[in-house]
């Protein structure tokens, strides 16, 4: 194996590197734990004071913080909603949480105020 060899065969897996990591930060704030809420609540275009970082929607749209989509529930327009789970009567496998611990989104699609979350 010559030097130079090495030296591509470094310069290559160099290149892989800086490509995997770039990918890195593919989605933006993709737990949704990043917010300007208080509280679970509706959030989106319509309601300047209620964003999560990196997400734009004017669709009827939900975060919900852990633990609380089917207890405390959340606020929006059209007053408290909460989730059908095990805390509120439903045995149907509704988690406290997202897969990471924290929070989650709940979308209507078919609500008909817009544009989906993107």
């Amino acid at each position: 194996m010559t030097i130079r060899s090495i030296f591509l065969g470094l310069a290559a897996a160099a290149s892989l590197g800086s490509a995997a990591q770039a990918a890195t930060n593919f989605v933006t704030n993709g737990g949704f734990e990043a917010t300007l809420l208080a509280q679970s609540s509706e959030f989106g275009d319509r309601f300047a004071s209620q964003q999560v970082t990196g997400w734009k929607t004017s669709g009827y749209n939900w975060i919900y913080r852990a633990g609380e989509a089917d207890t405390v529930g959340g606020n929006g327009e059209y007053g408290n909603l909460q989730l059908w789970g095990p805390n509120n009567g439903s045995a149907n496998g509704l988690p406290a949480s997202s897969p990471f611990g924290g929070n989650y989104i709940a979308s209507d699609a078919d609500r008909g105020f817009g544009a989906p979350i993107t």
